[in-house]
Order: C-alpha cells, then sequence, then structure tokens
C-alpha cells in the first residue's frame, strides 16, 4: 500500500511496517531513522530504563558485525551513527552521503533485527548505564526536570526515569532486554523514515529486503494508553551545589489536544527567549538568575509546561516568587497583541529553520505519522500557529496554572538553608 503528500511519500509493507520518505534533491546526504513506537512509557515499574537499556544493546553486535565493525562501517563511508530512546518511542539513526543509503539502511536493519545480545555485553553495558545514571545526577539543570516528570506524574509509566534506576539496571539480563525486543520491536510497531536525495521505491525495496520478512504480531501500538493523574506536590532533593536549580510544572496537553498550540504561543511569551516575559523581569531587570525559561512538552496520553530556573540560595525565593507573580498576571491581565505577534513570528520561524535539515524533517515526519497517522505540511503547522488567538492563550493559562497541578522540584543545598518554594497562582 502506498501513497504521497508533494514530495513526501508512504508505504506499508505486507506485514504492517511502514516507510516514509522525503525527496530533498538539493542536499547531498540522507538522513535514515529506524523507530520502535514504543519508549519508556511502555516498561512495567520493576523494569524502568529497560527501554533505554535495549537501546544500547543494539550498538553490541549482531550475528554478522561486532561492535567495532559497525563503527569501522559507518565511519568508511564518512557517516553517522546514533540512537537514543524517548517517552514513548526509540529511534536508531544514521546520516550518510546519498550514495550509501543502501548502507546505512543495512546496517540499522541489522541492528535493529539480528543482535546478539551476549551476556558479557550485558554487563558491560550495565556499568557504563549505571556511570550514565551517576553522570545524570551530577548535572542538576537536567536531573530537576527529571523529579519534575517522576513527581508530576507520580505512579505513571509515562512519569518514570528514561535510565531507570541503579536497583532496576542491576537486576536486568540477556533474557529481559530480547523480552522486551520481542514483544516491542516487531514490524508492525516499527517505522522506517528517511529524508534527502533518494528515490521512494528503490529505498523501500531496500528496506523490504532487509525487514519485509519479519513477522508481525498481535498487540501492535502502544502498550500504554491510560492519562496520568496530576495532583500538586513539593519535592526538594538536598545536594551540596553552589545554587539551587528549580522547576514549576503542571499538567499540559496531549500532542491532539486542540490546546496545544495556545500552550506552545504561551511558552514563548513566558520563557521562549531574551525577550520573554520571565527573562526581562528576573534576569534583566534584577539580574538574579543567568539562566530562566519554559518547556512545553506534549505526548501521547499527556503533556506538561515548566518553568527551570537556578540561583542562588540567597536569591531562588525571591525568583520563586516573581514566577508565581508572572503566572497570576498573565491569568489576570491577559496578553496583548504586540507579544502574542512576537510569540508566533518566533514560532513560525524556529519551525522554518528546523526544517532546513533532512535530520529534522525526517523526525518531523515520523513524529506526525506516530501520533497522527498522516503528513503534517509545514503550511498547514503554520496556519495553526497563525490562528492562535489572544483569548486562546489567557484561555490556556487558565487551564494550568491551577494551585491543584502546580507542582515544585528543586535540588540544593537544603540542610544548611531550610527554604519555602511552594507557590500559589490562584
Amino acid at each position: 500500500m502506498s501513497a504521497s503528500v508533494e514530495n513526501v511519500r508512504k508505504t506499508v509493507l505486507p506485514n504492517g511496517l511502514r516507510i516514509l520518505t522525503e525527496v530533498m534533491p538539493a542536499l547531498p546526504s540522507v538522513a535514515v531513522g529506524v523507530w520502535c513506537n514504543s519508549g519508556s512509557s511502555s516498561e512495567v515499574t520493576a523494569k524502568r530504563g529497560l527501554a533505554h537499556f535495549a537501546e544500547h544493546m543494539l550498538f553490541k553486535g549482531t550475528e554478522r558485525r561486532s561492535a567495532a565493525d559497525l563503527s569501522r562501517e559507518i565511519d568508511a563511508i564518512g557517516g553517522y551513527l546514533n540512537g537514543w530512546t524517548e517517552r514513548e518511542c526509540a529511534c536508531y539513526y544514521a546520516k550518510v552521503l546519498s550514495r550509501h543509503t543502501e548502507k546505512a539502511v543495512d546496517l540499522l536493519a541489522d541492528m535493529v533485527c539480528h543482535s546478539v545480545l551476549r551476556p558479557q555485553d550485558v554487563e558491560l553495558e550495565r556499568s557504563v548505564i549505571l556511570e550514565e545514571i551517576k553522570a545524570a545526577e551530577d548535572a542538576p539543570e537536567d536531573w530537576v526536570l527529571d523529579l519534575l516528570t517522576e513527581t508530576l506524574w507520580r505512579n505513571h509509566p509515562l512519569g518514570t526515569n528514561l535510565l531507570g534506576s541503579a536497583e532496576t539496571v542491576q537486576s536486568f539480563s540477556a533474557k529481559s532486554v530480547r523480552s522486551f525486543l520481542r514483544e516491542h520491536y516487531r514490524p508492525n510497531n516499527l517505522l522506517v523514515a528517511a529524508a534527502g536525495q533518494l528515490d521512494h521505491d528503490r529505498f523501500v525495496e531496500w528496506v523490504d529486503n532487509s525487514l519485509g520478512s519479519l513477522k508481525p504480531r498481535a498487540n501492535n501500538g502502544p502498550t500504554n494508553t491510560s492519562k496520568p493523574r496530576v495532583r500538586a506536590a513539593t519535592r526538594l532533593i538536598s545536594r551540596p551545589t553552589e545554587q539551587v536549580y528549580l522547576a514549576v510544572g503542571t499538567r499540559g496537553y496531549s500532542q491532539t489536544v486542540e490546546g496545544r498550540i495556545p500552550a506552545l504561543v504561551l511558552d514563548a511569551i513566558l520563557g521562549g527567549g531574551s525577550s520573554s516575559r520571565l527573562f526581562l523581569e528576573i534576569r534583566e531587570k534584577r539580574g538574579l538568575v543567568y539562566g530562566i525559561g519554559t518547556l512545553c512538552a506534549c505526548y501521547r496520553q499527556a503533556g506538561f509546561f515548566a518553568i527551570t530556573a537556578s540561583a542562588t540560595v540567597k536569591n531562588i525565593q525571591q525568583v520563586a516568587s516573581l514566577i508565581e507573580r508572572e503566572l497570576r498576571k498573565v491569568k489576570s491581565k491577559g496578553i496583548n497583541q504586540a507579544e502574542l505577534r512576537r510569540a508566533k513570528e518566533q514560532l513560525k520561524g524556529g519551525l522554518v529553520i528546523s526544517l532546513e535539515s533532512n535530520a529534522t524533517r525526517m523526525m518531523s515526519n515520523t513524529r506526525a505519522e506516530l501520533y497522527f497517522g498522516r503528513h503534517i505540511s509545514l503550511e498547514e503547522s503554520l496556519a495553526e500557529i497563525e490562528r492562535t488567538t489572544a483569548d486562546e492563550v489567557v484561555q490556556v493559562a487558565h487551564e494550568l496554572f491551577d494551585d491543584r497541578y502546580l507542582t515544585v522540584t528543586a535540588i540544593g543545598p537544603f540542610d544548611d538553608t531550610p527554604l519555602e518554594l511552594g507557590m500559589s497562582v490562584g
């Protein structure tokens, strides 16, 4: 089965594997991704971090290639090979000159389908990931966001730490990795995407040769479809840091909810760059922080809206109070047309510029397929941003900035200086 929109084409193989391509003839390269439509939110509680562990293991060698062979072969064609795990998917990615596209497909397919998962490699990678967990805790600006999602979405798979914990990682074996791959890495839960200088039909032929013989299995699709329940909470972790790292979060919107675009506009107005409200008020006007910003994240089941900042112990309570004031202000006084226009142009400009990259095109096309089941053109996305009104943005602020959902997490030297970082926005 095949379908096309403009220069984006989609083919579904008989085993259910989806193939997406976008032809970009002006580029000399091709970005290729093999995607699994399952991530950390597909794990059971006792196996937190297993999706990420499995991703690592697929780079450790196949029936035909050792880990060193994989590295040598991609280097020999001047390409790039990587992978990552997210809450709702995982990707194995290669970028190569267009004449090496078939080779990239072969390498990625070999990793995904024919990894040997030797026990000695499991032990080696276990050590690597335990070090990665320690490294994450040494980066409080990132760790505080992990704490926020764990606290905001507590007792829900969407809120689990991608890396897992030392305890869960210690429990993984070749058998548990193989079981996860068998359950989730089936053709009707996989998608292969590419963007760049390529021919769709030839690309489909290469993918079919490598992955077309995979047998589909039942229970296709994400294993967890429940929506997390968000309740207000405060969680402080004491560490001997020089600054306090703060994250304030609330519920957000899923990918398919209409409020998602107004929430992105609100994100730009409050914390999207050096002209945003929080940056101007807290850094430029008062000099209380070096960096402050916002994040609007949307997933299949839910989303979140967060504000992050770091400041000295002496200043952090004032920073928290000013964040509270700005959230209240957008609810009570709304936004003006000038900042609405700036936010829209910022979002549109960022979107257009990002899509100059074939890697970003490949990722954008994949996410549209995974979340919406169809291609979403640049023109459609720009029009959706442009249609957003000031009233819609303020309505979103009222829905999200609510004391019933407001969650505060922070990392800092709380043993020495007890702080009260709770806040109320009505």
